[in-house]
């Protein structure tokens, strides 16, 4: 399946975004990983788009943003929910 240009993008700064996180960069992870989630939900990637929240709400649970990581955590579970991929909820719910 070849992948488009949006997709790559959002895979790249998501990339980029765990980099960030990382190196205790929470700002550019947090920034990084915003702009991955836009694009994946431009394109309709409900699998990528879950993911993508998930770790945006571990990047923000590891620099104490408790309130804003349990929105993304939800979120995240709310897409996995809504698209039959509950092989995944254990993964969320265990944040």
């Amino acid at each position: 399946m070849e992948t488009n240009l949006s997709e790559r993008e959002a895979i790249t700064r998501s990339n980029l975004a765990s980099v960030y996180a990382n190196l205790g960069d929470w700002a550019h992870a947090e920034q990084e990983y915003e702009a991955s989630i836009k694009l994946v939900q431009e394109i309709g990637n409900d699998h990528a788009s879950a993911g993508t929240l998930n770790n945006l709400g571990e990047a923000l649970l590891f620099r104490g943003d408790l309130e804003k990581a349990e929105d993304y955590f939800k979120r995240s579970l709310n897409v996995f929910e809504r698209s039959g991929e509950e092989i995944h909820i254990p993964i969320v719910l265990n944040n």
